[in-house]
């Protein structure tokens, strides 16, 4: 799903999903899922998890604001613009990614 500017709200999803979006806020609520890739430039994209969620993450900004919720527990590498690991020992990939817009990854 692509949006220039609007907001997109994904609540208890499952399977597969990729947004592209240019300054819309993007709101994911995943209950299973097989992969997602989430794109923004200026827009905030949060992603809610359950704390018991498998995967494997991949998130990134340019020059926006990156908040994981540290009851996550991730395993891999992360600085203040990226991080990169295995979610409870991994498995679907969860592709994350802004420019200037905040990204938030927290426990539902």
């Amino acid at each position: 799903m692509s949006i220039v500017n609007g907001p997109m709200l994904f609540e208890e999803l499952k399977g597969k999903l990729t947004t592209h979006s240019v300054t819309g806020a993007t709101q994911v609520q995943f209950a299973g899922l097989d992969f997602a890739e989430l794109n923004s430039v200026s827009g905030k994209i949060t992603v809610g998890l359950p704390s018991y969620a498998a995967m494997n993450l991949a998130v990134s900004t340019i020059s926006g604001e990156l908040e994981i919720d540290p009851r996550l527990k991730i395993q891999g590498s992360r600085n203040s613009r990226t991080v990169e690991g295995k979610l409870n020992g991994g498995g679907p990939l969860v592709a994350v990614s802004s420019v200037i817009g905040k990204i938030s990854i927290e426990v539902l």
